[in-house]
């Protein structure tokens, strides 16, 4: 892919994408559609955040009074869509970490691979 020059206009070029290849099979179906479009470092496009905000209003409009407390629907809607938004946050990080932490293990295991093979060759010679 391209590199964004500003921050968002990779998530947003994305949208428009999905949106352009995939709005119109939705949309002979019924259906609507909200592309999920992220950027590495976690800048959300519109419609994802358009998204969260509709299920965190929908739960919070259909969750027992229990549950909301002293909350109204609004302010709960709103607890739902932070919560999310830091899950969706935290899971990025983790899968970039461990997309690190595994090219690190691959690299080591490689350096001492051919470490093993340079040793064995000078004990050889």
């Amino acid at each position: 892919g391209q590199a964004a020059r500003v921050t968002g206009d990779g998530a947003l070029r994305c949208e428009k994408q999905k949106f352009m290849r995939y709005l119109p099979l939705a949309t002979d179906k019924g259906f609507e559609m909200y592309p999920c479009a992220m950027e590495t470092g976690g800048h959300l496009a519109p419609a994802f955040h358009g998204l969260l905000h509709r299920l965190a209003t929908h739960a919070a409009n259909n969750v027992d009074t229990i549950r909301l407390g002293r909350d109204t629907p609004k302010a709960y809607a709103g607890r739902l869509y932070t919560r999310w938004l830091g899950e969706i946050s935290m899971n990025r990080v983790r899968t970039i970490m461990n997309r690190i932490r595994g090219a690190s293990a691959e690299a080591v295991a490689a350096t001492i691979a051919n470490a093993a093979i340079l040793t064995a060759a000078e004990i050889i010679t």
